[in-house]
């Protein structure tokens, strides 16, 4: 009896100590993963970037270091969202995890594609030809660089995607964000599912490439599907 206290004492003593090393080693461990990668972020903005908070050029590099316009357009809208600047290359470690803890959060479809026209709009009421044409430039990239059988190309793409845009503005220079919005979920609506599931697995799991101080490469999984009826 007495040795099997004086083992159970043993072992919580073991996993105790255990812990507290695991601790030494990884700060971060017991974090969300939000909190993780904003702590981690944090860090290499001031280490690589001399800055104090969350620096843009940090969170492309390690966050999306194919895709840095999206990723600039992303890191605007999330300072732009809690009040700051669209200009500003630099958002809090509270702001940071508020922003993105309201983007993974489940959003209904027509709040999704608002918010990524928004974003393309430079959060501005009106989006013009161009800012859709990149946002539909960038959903194709990032299907196609993830396509099941490995990265394709499309010789079409741009009299494809300028078919869009013209279908979409009929001929206006610039369109409200809301009308955008409505013709999207009407005549393309998973146009935006793509977007959004890629980025919400690199913010997820974003922090394991900062941990490896290496920017982060493409996710093990096919996330291709299709994006035009």
């Amino acid at each position: 009896m007495g040795n099997h206290n004086s083992f159970n004492l043993n072992h919580k003593e073991q996993l105790h100590s255990a812990r507290i090393n695991s601790l030494n080693k990884d700060p971060t461990l017991g974090m969300l993963p939000m909190e993780k990668l904003g702590k981690l972020l944090i860090q290499k903005s001031l280490e690589e970037d001399s800055i104090n908070g969350i620096g843009c050029g940090v969170f492309k590099r390690y966050l999306f270091p194919q895709y840095p316009e999206m990723a600039r357009k992303l890191f605007a809208f999330l300072v732009t969202s809690s009040g700051g600047p669209a200009s500003s290359h630099v958002i809090s470690y509270s702001n940071f995890k508020t922003q993105t803890e309201r983007l993974l959060s489940v959003l209904a479809d027509d709040r999704q594609v608002l918010m990524y026209v928004t974003m393309y709009a430079d959060g501005k009421e009106e989006i013009d030809q161009d800012q859709f044409r990149d946002l539909l430039i960038a959903v194709y990239k990032l299907a196609m660089d993830h396509y099941p059988e490995g990265p394709q190309s499309c010789r079409y793409i741009f009299k494809t995607v300028q078919a869009v845009v013209d279908s979409a503005f009929h001929k206006k220079l610039t369109l409200k964000v809301g009308y955008l919005t409505n013709w999207i979920l009407q005549h393309c609506p998973r146009l935006i599912v793509l977007l959004h599931r890629y980025i919400v697995h690199i913010l997820s799991t974003g922090y394991r490439s900062v941990i490896e101080k290496c920017p982060y490469s493409k996710p093990n999984v096919s996330i291709y599907i299709f994006i035009f009826k």
